[in-house]
């Protein structure tokens, strides 16, 4: 389970050349705490539904901006080659 305003759900996925996490509607703190203990991690799919400026809207829903997810990603001991895929953005913040 993760943090979120109703029941959702994170998922590490595995295969014979490593595995993948990918978290559902996700707000802070992460309850995403699985990938953390896989070694063959690699990537990861997150959502990050708000821009920084709406940073009160996001955690009263249990969603990331990119300043909490910011924290999230650095507890991966290799954050920095690990590849995350973000999704989930509100359309009304996609460039137009």
């Amino acid at each position: 389970m993760v943090s979120h305003t109703i029941e959702c759900c994170a998922f590490v996925v595995q295969g014979s050349k490593g595995s993948i996490a990918y978290s559902g509607d996700t707000g802070r703190p992460s309850g995403c705490g699985g990938p953390h203990q896989t070694p063959d991690l690699r990537a990861m799919l997150m959502e990050v539904s708000f821009p920084n400026r709406e940073q009160r809207l996001a955690t009263n829903s249990g969603h990331h901006t990119p300043k909490t997810l910011g924290p999230e990603l650095r507890k991966y001991e290799r954050s920095k080659e690990l590849p995350v895929i973000l999704y989930h953005i509100k359309p009304v913040f996609r460039p137009r």
